[in-house]
């Protein structure tokens, strides 16, 4: 009998600094109590009232670096003299559970995603509405010194280029609209038959059936 166990999908995120992708994934894991965070692994230590395997996988450089050896992350990068990645096994275990994954990627970790899992891995791209309206918003967060906005978006033009290569598109002008329009998408691609295995189940027969 075919099981009726449906695996976890990955709902990947990717935008340019600034777009406001954080306000959203935390408004969509709010919305949604089928979604579960991708949690990052990373080698510094942990903040005050951060917790090991809520906030971050906190692991000691050692321990990191064998983890990539093994080829266990998605992903990995160096920032500001500490690894920070992706580990596989969490989106595996949430995928055998049945529960979806929200994940916040570039592009290169959006393609690994869709190279590594196919359709379970759907990936959306969240715009600003006006690359001035992601200036202004750079500005008012006051986070980074003008030259510094200035880098930003100049990477924020070239990683929008790769829109092209995604599934969906969103806007973000309003968060509550870009909360809707990507719950939306997250609702559809449950019901899709392929993601469906009771669906698939009762049509099996009819598949069958037209064979012969």
């Amino acid at each position: 009998m075919q099981s009726t166990k449906r695996a976890g999908l990955f709902f990947v995120f990717s935008a340019p600094s600034g777009t406001g992708k954080t306000s959203l994934s935390r408004a969509l894991l709010e919305k949604d109590t089928q979604l579960r965070p991708s949690i990052s692994a990373t080698t510094r230590m942990p903040r005050d009232g951060e917790t090991h395997g809520q906030d971050y996988y906190f692991l000691d450089e050692k321990t990191f670096l064998k983890s990539v050896d093994n080829q266990e992350f998605l992903e990995y990068t160096k920032i500001f003299n500490h690894h920070y990645g992706t580990l596989k096994t969490p989106l595996e275990h949430n995928s055998s559970a049945s529960k979806d994954t929200l994940l916040a990627l570039d592009w290169t970790g959006a393609k690994t995603m869709r190279d590594l899992y196919g359709k379970q891995a759907i990936l959306i791209y969240v715009l600003p509405p006006q690359l001035s309206d992601l200036e202004k918003r750079l500005i008012n967060r006051g986070k980074d010194s003008p030259q510094r906005i200035k880098e930003r978006l100049s990477c924020a033009y070239n990683e929008i280029q790769t829109c092209v290569y995604y599934d969906y598109v969103i806007t973000n002008d309003e968060l509550y609209r870009a909360t809707a329009q990507a719950w939306s998408i997250i609702q559809s691609e449950r019901c899709r038959v392929h993601n469906q295995p009771s669906a698939q189940s009762i049509l099996a027969p009819f598949s069958l059936s037209q064979r012969g």
